[in-house]
């Protein structure tokens, strides 16, 4: 007696973005994949870069998957491909940005005068020029200028008494 098999055809899933597109070193917040074609299979995997992840499903245009990208990371951008049966992956992808988390050593000077106007260096690494940058000294915020990964300037606000106020 011969035993009679199905294989399913599906139409080519697509990618067309995701949400967030910038990852952090050690973050694991889920990944939205938003696309078509997408389908509830027990074999829906996402791939960042070579990393897969097992997806979940929302809807026939979105999925989630969870990356937790390693501190031993060497690539700041990923491709992100999608699988419906853990074997062929997406022809077309879209790709996210892989960051370490910003870290601040210092800066410099560490006082100035009430009416403020002074230039203070930001020092550390791994720091991102982003729109609206700013700086906070105590609950006043001021824009930022992004030097480079290493450096960040503020000027800063007057205040209207001596004292420490954090930053």
């Amino acid at each position: 007696q011969t035993q009679t098999h199905e294989f399913h055809y599906y139409s080519s899933p697509q990618v067309h973005r995701v949400h967030p597109k910038t990852l952090m070193v050690g973050s694991d917040l889920p990944m939205t994949i938003i696309g078509s074609g997408y389908f509830n299979s027990s074999c829906m995997q996402c791939r960042l870069g070579q990393h897969l992840s097992p997806a979940k499903y929302i809807n026939t245009t979105a999925i989630q998957c969870l990356f937790v990208p390693e501190s031993n990371t060497t690539d700041s951008r990923l491709k992100v491909e999608v699988s419906m049966n853990c074997h062929d992956f997406t022809e077309n992808s879209q790709e996210v940005s892989v960051q370490r988390p910003a870290f601040f050593g210092f800066i410099d000077p560490v006082h100035g005068p009430l009416q403020g106007s002074t230039v203070i260096s930001f020092h550390g690494y791994n720091l991102i020029d982003l729109d609206g940058l700013s700086c906070l000294f105590g609950a006043h915020a001021v824009a930022a200028q992004w030097i480079s990964s290493s450096l960040v300037l503020c000027t800063t606000p007057a205040n209207p008494m001596a004292g420490n106020v954090p930053v």
